[in-house]
């Protein structure tokens, strides 16, 4: 090959089947293709060697297949990275930069693409949230939903994350989500303290017009000039 060889065109691959790719999928991600289309526009240029191609990529019904050992693919959640970005008619959408040399004898155009498509998988193992954050926003707090220390109450920034949570569920059919609790002791313990002694505050202030439930409770709002008188039966 020429060594001042220069070269800018555009390609548009058209449903290429991506079953022959599974030689490099079963070597760098340790799955064969089970089955899935490719359509891509790719601008491509080669100058003083070097080759960069800018791809927009459609995988149409992209699934991976059976696994395949391999001493050079790494541990990725593959399946994990699919469900993240195909969305409910089965296409994942993605940019993918590629790039090489002339003077690379390795060098081949499915081996970049298995490269970037790793890439992704990557980041859906390390920073799944992230990876769909174009999509409902919020990145990686998405991860948690916080409540206020001893309240059940969904508050007005934890509803906001759960309607991103739902979007991306309906957008993205593949993914199961896993729910764990988590308390804190510490904080539950010392709210818990303010809010019974606030709830007797109020029951004191409300005298024989207390009612029953506790919600309607918690919205009394005690008048500054009532609270001393309250907090002194309180402790009488």
């Amino acid at each position: 090959m020429k060594k001042d060889l220069f070269l800018d065109m555009a390609v548009n691959l058209s449903n290429m089947d991506l079953s022959p790719l599974s030689p490099y999928s079963g070597t760098y991600i340790g799955q064969a293709i089970a089955k899935g289309k490719l359509t891509t526009d790719i601008a491509y240029k080669i100058d003083n060697k070097t080759i960069s191609a800018q791809n927009t990529v459609l995988l149409d019904q992209f699934t991976l297949g059976q696994k395949v050992a391999s001493k050079d693919a790494l541990n990725l959640p593959g399946g994990l990275a699919i469900a993240l970005l195909k969305d409910r008619n089965g296409q994942i959408n993605i940019d993918l930069p590629i790039s090489g040399r002339t003077d690379d004898p390795d060098f081949k155009y499915g081996k970049p693409l298995l490269n970037a498509l790793q890439n992704l998988i990557v980041k859906a193992a390390t920073s799944p949230f992230d990876l769909v954050s174009s999509m409902v926003g919020g990145g990686e707090e998405l991860r948690y939903i916080e409540f206020d220390p001893a309240y059940t109450a969904i508050t007005p920034a934890a509803a906001e994350k759960l309607s991103a949570i739902a979007k991306l569920i309906y957008e993205r059919p593949g993914l199961k989500l896993d729910i764990a609790g988590y308390a804190d002791p510490e904080a539950d313990r010392a709210a818990m303290a303010r809010r019974m002694l606030d709830r007797k505050l109020k029951r004191l202030y409300l005298k024989k017009d207390a009612p029953q439930d506790m919600a309607l409770i918690d919205q009394t709002v005690i008048p500054p000039e009532d609270l001393v008188n309250a907090v002194k039966q309180a402790y009488a």
